[in-house]
This record gives C-alpha cells, structure tokens and sequence, in this order.
C-alpha cells in the first residue's frame, strides 16, 4: 500500500462513513437500522442505507459540487489533497491535515473558512468543520457499496477537479497503519492529489473516501463506512503546528 499526495510524505486519501459514532456530539447508526440523518458536532448529516434506486440527481455534478480542494501548509512545505462537504463538515483522510501549521480550503475559487479540525487516531480520517453550515445534497450512504456497482470518485487533477467513472474491483485485507481491516480497492488507480476524495454512487451517496494507492496494481484504496465510524469515536481537536 502507497500513500499518496502532492509531496513525497503525503499520501493516503481516506473515506466518509455511514455509521457516525457517538463522540463529540455524534450520533451512532446501527447496521441494518437506517436513519433519515445523524448529527456531527451538533450538524445534520443525511444518511440513507438504500442502493440501487433510480438517480434523481446527477452524480458526477454532486461531486463536484461537494468537493474541496486542501493545501496544507507544514513546517517542512506544502501539499494538497480533497475532501467532501457535507453540511458545513469537510471529510477527508488524516495525513492530509495532520501537522498542519494552516489549511486553505477552496471550492470553485470561494475560500472556505475553517473553523475546527478533528483527527481520527485509530484510520487515516479526519473531519473538518467550517465556519457555515451550508445544506448539501450529499448524503453518507450506510451500505456498502459492492463490486461492480457503477460510482463516481473526485480526482484532483492538475489546478483542476474532475470526477471519474469508477467501480469496486474487490474488497483487500489491510495490513499497515492506516489501513482498516477490509478496504475497497477500485477499478481506477489512485495518483498524487486524490487524497480525501471522495466516493459517490448514482444517487450521490458517499460510500467512502480514498486514502491510499495500491503498491501491486496502483488501485485506489477506499476505507469503508463502517470502519469510519469506529474511528469517529476518537476524534480529537488538532492544533496548529507551530514552526
């Protein structure tokens, strides 16, 4: 596994969950019991565990509405990843924020102002929380999505963001540190930049967030919602590195 970003050190590209813990205001969704939404930090959040439904919306525009590009600013340089705007939340994968001594948030030229940053201890994921609570027509699907269900994942190419037409190949034990016991490795591969971007299925659910590149066949690497929600419960306020 190969953690990617736009500086050797950067990497990983993480995914947003169905399941949101009961932590910091959060509210846990039990498997099999669906919820029409849940409350990060006190935000609402819309959930849904549906699949297959006919699309209302277009999927690929949803994500490019809803993602953001990140550059983050450290004490040794600078890098980039993505994220995905849910309702005045920012999910993305943790080593795109952490040791940050500033983020600057951008979506289609508007600089979004960050109000707090939560990092997870046990997944490469983080959730970062904006200043206004905007409403989103993103929701985080609870099911998983299965292989060779037609979906939609954010690429950070070059100065601009374009979403791609993907599919799960499979699911991949992990085996490092960042990884969860079972991530989604898709039908596209995963480049520098693609941190944090996220995942969406027809309807505009986000079924996960990319956080890393696979060493044997460069495939993106998604964690699944439901080992997001386990990381949730220990999200801890990051502060600001001081150079």
């Amino acid at each position: 596994m190969r953690l990617l970003g736009n500086s050797a050190r950067l990497a990983a590209i993480g995914l947003v969950t169905g399941f949101l813990a009961a932590s910091l205001g959060m509210v846990v969704l039990s498997a099999g019991v669906p919820e029409p939404a849940v409350s990060v930090l006190g935000r609402t959040v819309s959930a849904s565990s549906s699949q297959g439904e006919t699309p209302d919306i277009d999927a690929g525009s949803v994500a490019s509405a809803s993602t953001v590009r990140i550059t983050t600013t450290r004490c040794d340089g600078t890098a980039e990843g993505l994220g995905t705007v849910i309702n005045g939340q920012v999910f993305t994968a943790r080593h795109v924020v952490e040791h940050a001594s500033s983020l600057r948030l951008q979506r289609d030229g508007e600089v979004l102002d960050v109000a707090t940053t939560l990092v997870g201890e046990s997944h490469d994921v983080a959730v970062i929380t904006l200043e206004s609570d905007e409403p989103s027509d993103v929701f985080v699907r609870t099911a998983r999505a299965e292989p060779g269900e037609p979906l939609v994942v954010a690429r950070g190419l070059a100065f601009s963001l374009s979403p791609e037409p993907t599919a799960v190949r499979e699911t991949r034990r992990g085996a490092g540190r960042n990884d969860p016991p079972t991530s989604l490795a898709l039908v596209t591969t995963a480049i520098p930049g693609d941190s944090g971007g996220g995942v969406f299925d027809a309807s505009g659910g986000l079924v996960g967030i990319v956080y890393a590149q696979a060493y044997s066949d460069r495939a993106a690497l998604v964690i699944p919602s439901e080992s997001v929600s386990g990381s949730l419960a220990s999200l801890t306020p990051q502060q600001p590195a001081v150079c």
